[in-house]
């Protein structure tokens, strides 16, 4: 879930930066405060906690960097932070792009709870300590590419390899996985950007298969996106999945934006 929220939101603001060509080649510093509810991606069944996150990102054409944290709202949420980065190194000739893509996350949490657990008995069950949910997760990515972009037309295919690791309490795991994947940024009008995508992902237990399309609206200072796409597996596909947002630039250098 992590990982497809990332997707669409830096596929989101490339799409949003090819509606204003003349900030193709801009640099950007900017620090953002988010609120809202969020669900646990290491307990998917805990229920959704209300969360603030203060983070700092620069942004140009070939690169994206985020530092964020959390900030507890409760006596029992942890404190985290996390920080990501991705690189296009690419060569161009004419119109066609050949490179590579690096992308890479570190995440952090302190758990400030005592947990305990209930051990079967003779006499019933009993509570003891249970180990702590603080730990750390890596993950790295690297995709050769091909592309081809136009002033109305961006297309990329990319394959490569991602591994992640990851120990939080008495749970260490590592996993690698192959994946390739294939995006279409088409603008119909001066404000209308359709992306198609399709992505595939090979790991130990099957294969997972991705489709779907996210659709970007501008309209002076407000822009507005809409996606939805679903996930196939070797054995069964899983419920249609979707996300929206809007953004407003309120002043030269503010923006508020919301999304689901």
């Amino acid at each position: 879930m992590r990982g497809m929220r990332w997707f669409l939101t830096t596929s989101c603001a490339a799409a949003i930066t090819m509606l204003n060509a003349p900030s193709l080649q801009a640099q950007q510093w900017a620090v953002e405060a988010q609120a809202g509810r969020i669900r646990s991606a290491l307990d998917p069944n805990a229920p959704q906690s209300q969360t603030i996150v203060l983070g700092v990102r620069y942004d140009d054409a070939l690169t994206g960097l985020r530092v964020s944290g959390g900030v507890p709202t409760t006596a029992n949420d942890p404190f985290w932070g996390a920080v990501s980065g991705a690189r296009r190194l690419a060569l161009s000739a004419d119109a066609f792009r050949v490179g590579v893509d690096v992308a890479g996350n570190a995440f952090l949490l302190h758990d400030r709870v005592q947990r305990t657990q209930q051990i079967p008995g003779v006499f019933g069950p009993k509570v003891e300590s249970a180990p702590s949910l603080s730990g750390s997760a890596f993950a790295g990515q690297v995709l050769p590419l091909i592309g081809f972009e136009s002033s109305r037309v961006q297309a990329y295919a990319r394959a490569g390899v991602s591994q992640y690791h990851a120990r939080f309490g008495a749970q260490d795991r590592t996993r690698n996985v192959r994946l390739a994947d294939a995006q279409l940024s088409a603008a119909l009008t001066s404000s209308l950007i359709l992306m198609p995508a399709l992505r595939h992902v090979r790991a130990a237990e099957g294969s997972y298969t991705y489709a779907g399309a996210t659709v970007l609206l501008a309209q002076g200072p407000l822009s507005m996106w809409a996606g939805a796409g679903q996930w196939q597996s070797d054995s069964s596909s899983d419920n249609t999945q979707w996300a929206a947002g809007a953004a407003l630039r309120v002043l030269s250098r503010a923006t508020v934006s919301a999304s689901v």
